[in-house]
């Protein structure tokens, strides 16, 4: 867990900073509950997200040797200290050991009825298969909150990113076996429609008025499901139509936001950032489309792609920088620079002979 952990205290901060940089104003609760086996706790509140990262920085993995954890009664005292409509993330690389636990799985539906939270999972690892018990409790509990299960942390700054209280349920549909048609309304100008699907699907075609291919952009694909954006939804009906095996299900939210295009920064744009803000800023950039400011890629290795080679920070963008005695070949990455073919780039004297 120690490798994972330390992965994860990474993207806590990256996370974190881009949160706070696209929506600047207002209070958020941040709440962190530890779970393991056999204890759960404790929950740490704060409204400080410099505090949340001790928090979450002061983290350790001891002990260990026993793969599950009790994930469902972490994420229900999760539940029962946080604010209605909170994004619950839950971190783990393991399998739910309290999965079987009837009790505790109905208690956890219950208060997602009731607080409208939507629950996300990283899962860096599990017990068993994807498709056991104790893993497919966790697609259960995503799908049921209009959230998702991720095995790779890039799409949450897409998911934890959403203003508070702009979302609206639109439909939900579970199905089996077999193909299966549905259709629900869209009576309110929604800046984006975000649709979520779990569990193995052959064929998925959703559509509405004036509505194209091009108009569906993919934001996530997973073995056992997907999310995806469509902008700008046009008000009337609109159809699903959707075949698969076993059990499987398709979620459909509506998002809106209003901003004034006007007051956008020079460094933005006036489009959505996938339907939540008008404004954005431009890639390389970062903040709430009002007030952008250049990212450093440099900061975090998975924002930029320079690998072993020195990553310089550039306003709006960066560039890879060889090593000393390389140089950079198009196409062939870092080269060895050959001092000795020329004397300008040795200090060999005339009486001495220049090794490469």
């Amino acid at each position: 867990m120690w490798d994972d952990l330390y992965e994860l205290k990474l993207v806590n901060g990256w996370l974190l900073d881009r949160i706070a940089a696209r929506f600047p104003c207002g209070v958020r609760q941040y709440t962190m509950v530890e779970f393991n086996d056999p204890s759960v706790g404790p929950v740490r509140i704060t409204y400080s997200k410099d505090e949340f990262s001790y928090f979450f920085n002061n983290l350790v993995a001891s002990g260990g040797g026993d793969c599950p954890e009790l994930a469902i009664a972490g994420l229900k005292l999760a539940l029962e200290n946080s604010p209605d409509k909170s994004f619950i993330l839950v971190l783990t690389d393991a399998s739910a050991l309290d999965y079987n636990n009837a009790s505790l799985v109905n208690e956890v539906y219950r208060l997602l009825n009731t607080t409208q939270s939507q629950v996300f999972f990283v899962a860096t690892g599990l017990c068993g298969s994807l498709y056991d018990s104790d893993f497919l409790i966790y697609r259960e509990i995503a799908s049921r909150s209009f959230g998702h299960v991720f095995q790779v942390f890039n799409y949450l700054d897409f998911t934890l990113s959403q203003p508070i209280n702009n979302s609206k349920a639109l439909f939900s549909g579970n199905y089996g076996n077999g193909k299966h048609s549905d259709s629900f309304p869209v009576s309110y100008n929604f800046t984006s429609l975000l649709v979520t699907s779990d569990g193995v699907i052959t064929t998925f075609k959703i559509s509405g008025p004036n509505t194209s291919k091009d108009d569906i952009k993919t934001v996530v694909n997973e073995a056992w499901g997907a999310m995806y954006i469509i902008k700008d939804p046009t008000t009337g009906n609109w159809t699903i139509e959707v075949e698969g095996s076993e059990k499987y299900s398709v979620r459909v939210s509506g998002s809106y936001a209003t901003s004034n295009c006007s007051k956008c920064h020079p460094e933005a744009t006036c489009a959505d950032y996938f339907g939540y803000l008008q404004c954005s800023c431009k890639d390389g950039f970062i903040g709430d489309g009002f007030n952008c400011s250049d990212v450093d890629e440099c900061a975090y290795y998975w924002s930029n792609n320079c690998g072993y080679y020195t990553c310089v920070n550039t306003y709006g963008s960066y560039y890879c920088m060889c090593p000393s005695g390389y140089r950079n070949d198009s196409g062939a990455g870092c080269v060895d620079v050959d001092e000795c073919s020329n004397p300008g780039l040795n200090t060999c004297t005339v009486n001495a002979t220049c090794t490469n």
